[in-house]
């Protein structure tokens, strides 16, 4: 993919990486997901996407028995869900569901500093790899795309979803969920993470695991636990 990059591609990232964009989640600073997304919308018009929905979760999105409860509790806080809003980019017309591919790709962050540098061949800063990178080579590959089918965006139509989310135990309930509620989905759908460069068909963050404990038992106890159980169980699997 590296051929691929342009130098405003490049710009692009280190901009992304620059932007602030930590889960709240996760306990970090304030978060500019709208600076975030709006630069990468501003970005893939040039490629020649449009922007088909960029809003926020209302709180009935959240508010349900099934989204973990340290969602819940933190979609009360004022301001929360108004900072973690979602994007959708569509290229060409709406197609139906049988000829849309779908992408996936989130720009929220885990916690923690780490400088943003590019020293000619390896970026770093906070979601280099996980998703600013990722974010930005998609949009690469779709350029590229373009120039070797004109199909694309013509009869296999193209949907983004750019989501918060991802961080913090939310697993795509402030983002994703109700993105692929409102139809932004198709045929094939993608989702960005890294697996070093493997295509897999699942991925351990289509479930969730739902443990109660009584409030004496640690929570690290009950942690411990489950690891050991996991590695003795699956072993080399």
């Amino acid at each position: 993919m590296s051929g691929l990059l342009l130098a405003s591609d490049h710009d692009l990232l280190l901009r992304l990486l620059r932007t602030p964009t930590t889960s709240p989640l996760e306990a970090g600073g304030p978060t500019q997901l709208w600076q975030a997304q709006t630069a990468y919308a501003e970005a893939a018009r040039a490629v020649g996407f449009r922007t088909a929905r960029h809003d926020c979760a209302r709180p009935a999105d959240v508010l349900r028995d099934d989204v973990p409860a340290v969602v819940r509790a933190a979609a009360g806080t004022p301001g929360f869900l108004a900072g973690q809003p979602s994007l959708v980019l569509r290229l060409g017309r709406a197609l139906p569901f049988g000829a849309t591919i779908m992408v996936n790709v989130h720009l929220d962050t885990a916690a923690g500093p780490e400088p943003v540098a590019f020293d000619g061949s390896r970026f770093t800063g906070r979601g280099a790899v996980d998703a600013k990178g990722p974010a930005v080579a998609l949009l690469a590959g779709v350029r590229q795309a373009l120039q070797l089918s004109p199909a694309v965006g013509r009869d296999v139509g193209v949907v983004l979803q750019v989501v918060p989310g991802a961080g913090g135990g939310a697993l795509g309930r402030i983002g994703t969920r109700r993105l692929i509620d409102a139809g932004f989905h198709g045929r094939l759908n993608v989702f960005c993470a890294p697996t070093g460069l493997r295509y897999v068909t699942s991925a351990p963050a289509e479930m969730t695991a739902r443990v109660r404990a009584d409030a004496e038992h640690d929570a690290s106890v009950l942690l411990g636990f489950l690891a050991q159980h996991f590695a003795a169980a699956l072993g080399a699997a």
